[in-house]
């Protein structure tokens, strides 16, 4: 049911929906899937897991039209709120770095970069 909602938001294809819910299948135990609803609609998903000590934020969206609301504000307190309910000292999450809001919105939360990495891909 995340996967759904999740992909709603996102425009993601039926096979990147196959890929994620393959993928999340792998998640430590304990995790918290959350979706923001307003006036009944889903506007923003995401999850938190916890590992450690540590809770890390995964795949934050929120719906286009929605974005600046302060939806993503709310998703993200709510999780780092339930990792802190959980034990977590800290939080972590990764950013694209050209994605200007989420900087924004992370920097707002107090979130600092700690180091940049990059994928690779073989030439085709």
């Amino acid at each position: 049911s995340w996967v759904t909602t999740w992909a709603g938001l996102s425009g993601a294809s039926a096979a990147a929906q196959a890929t994620v819910a393959r993928m999340l299948a792998l998640v430590p135990p304990v995790a918290a899937f959350g979706v923001l609803r307003h006036e009944g609609e889903p506007v923003a998903t995401g999850f938190a897991v916890l590992l450690r000590g540590h809770v890390g934020l995964f795949s934050i969206m929120v719906h286009p039209a929605r974005r600046g609301r302060g939806f993503g504000r709310r998703l993200c307190s709510s999780l780092l709120a339930w990792g802190r309910q959980h034990g977590a000292q800290t939080g972590h999450l990764a950013v694209e770095a050209d994605n200007l809001p989420a900087l924004r919105l992370y920097h707002q939360l107090f979130f600092e970069e700690r180091y940049r990495y990059w994928y690779r891909v073989s030439p085709a």
